[in-house]
């Protein structure tokens, strides 16, 4: 069986950003230490990953707010003159996340400087929104079968478990008692639903994701379109260091225990393999990063069972079937005999090929099928940054997965969902989507 060949294309054209999907804010008071506030600061924000960086101005009211700002560590720079530069490094923000870093100027030079080490946890305040991330520390950290990361949902309180799976659908996940199918996933800002199960379309590997978050309570109208859980996932981009990874794991039937009643171990092997690389082309412009895993499992052969027409049915005889046979011209067809001149020759030629006839009795197909997954999936980003100001980023992430198993289809029969993605931010507020199926 050939199941989920999934292509999805991201290209982000962000004004004001920097190869962001608008997933994070940072934003504080300017303040001087009698409390009042300080506007018109000139405020740098900047990523130290990428060297990119942001600059904004407080209001009149000393507010300043950075939005669409891409995830990682960033450090925060406030200049004015006759105060001393504030300078805060190691903020870490995570996706969806709305950080408040709040600016406390004193009196004296621009030359000198006041650096703030320790960071503060700030109480949320700008969202009521109840919000769960699995950062990459525990993605690659915690133990997972199969590799599979929508396996961490479970960590995420009211989750009611992860679903099982139908024919190539991921898996889901039940929050607050909604149905697993009630759920919304976005990847990297665009739409990530498999439009037939109402699933994750795809999910990157361990090693290409870089985190996700899960909204389970009050987030905002912009997260609509279902009644569960909102999630949010994002890929890893490069960085102006060089970063790589190879990895390999092996299971077999040498490794398994007997089963008691058992004489032998059931044949089994899985491999799973693959790696990544990131860096730079340019140094602070231009970043890419690429990952590629395989899964191959070969497992004892296992009984198939089908459904096909008799060799009388194929002449066009249902004279055995109770139903009566409507003819779409009118009426009936006499004893349940549909006419040789009435049958298609293309029709009768493709059962004759692909069909075979029935082994057992009422049209009943039984045959051995070696159960087989030949998984592979591939992930390609590329971010550059033009100025400050404006910046595209554009992912490609393809699954493939071949797989033959115990079910209801006939050998050689496969099922092919094919599903694309688009999405592009044009301006600061305006978004394009294309979806096709």
């Amino acid at each position: 069986m050939n199941c989920f060949s999934h292509i999805t294309p991201v290209l982000a054209l962000v004004a004001a950003n920097v190869m962001a999907q608008g997933t994070v804010t940072i934003y504080g008071t300017v303040s001087d230490k009698s409390g009042a506030v300080v506007p018109n600061v000139e405020i740098t924000i900047s990523n130290t990953l990428t060297g990119a960086s942001r600059s904004v101005k407080s209001n009149d009211t000393g507010n300043y707010v950075a939005p669409q700002l891409a995830v990682g560590v960033y450090s925060v720079r406030a200049q004015m003159q006759g105060f001393k530069s504030f300078v805060q490094d190691k903020i870490q923000v995570q996706v969806d996340e709305n950080r408040q870093v709040n600016i406390l100027l004193e009196v004296g030079s621009l030359a000198e400087s006041v650096e703030v080490q320790a960071e503060v946890t700030q109480v949320e305040t700008r969202s009521g929104s109840i919000r769960e991330v699995v950062d990459s520390a525990r993605i690659v950290g915690l133990p997972l079968n199969g590799r599979n990361p929508l396996q961490l949902t479970r960590l995420v309180a009211g989750s009611g478990g992860v679903a099982g799976k139908d024919q190539g659908q991921n898996e889901t996940v039940s929050i607050n008692g909604a149905r697993t199918n009630s759920n919304n996933y976005q990847l990297d800002g665009g739409d990530n639903h498999d439009p037939y199960f109402n699933a994750p379309a795809i999910f990157p590997n361990p090693d290409a994701l870089d985190e996700f978050s899960i909204q389970t309570n009050s987030y905002g109208a912009d997260r609509g379109r279902n009644a569960g859980a909102f999630m949010t996932a994002v890929t890893k981009s490069g960085t102006n260091q060089f970063h790589g990874s190879l990895f390999e794991f092996l299971r077999n039937e040498k490794m398994n225990a007997r089963n008691f009643f058992s004489t032998t171990v059931p044949p089994f092997r899985r491999n799973q393999y693959g790696g990544t690389i990131g860096g730079r082309l340019l140094r602070d412009r231009t970043f890419f990063f690429g990952s590629f895993q395989g899964t191959s499992e070969r497992s004892a052969p296992g009984a198939v069972t089908a459904t096909v027409p008799t060799e009388a049915q194929r002449r066009g005889d249902f004279s055995s079937s109770r139903i009566t046979l409507r003819d779409p011209n009118g009426g009936t067809f006499p004893g349940n005999i549909i006419p040789s001149s009435r049958l298609n020759a293309a029709s009768q030629k493709f059962l004759q090929a692909f069909v075979p006839l029935p082994n057992l009795a009422n049209g009943i197909l039984t045959t051995a099928s070696q159960q087989k997954v030949d998984d592979y999936q591939g992930v390609v980003k590329l971010d550059h940054r033009f100025t400050n100001a404006n910046s595209i980023s554009g992912r490609l992430l393809r699954n493939k997965n071949d797989f033959q198993e115990a079910t209801g289809n006939l050998p050689g029969f496969f099922a092919l969902i094919n599903y694309q993605n688009w999405n592009a931010a044009v301006t600061k507020s305006g978004t394009n989507q294309f979806h096709g199926s």
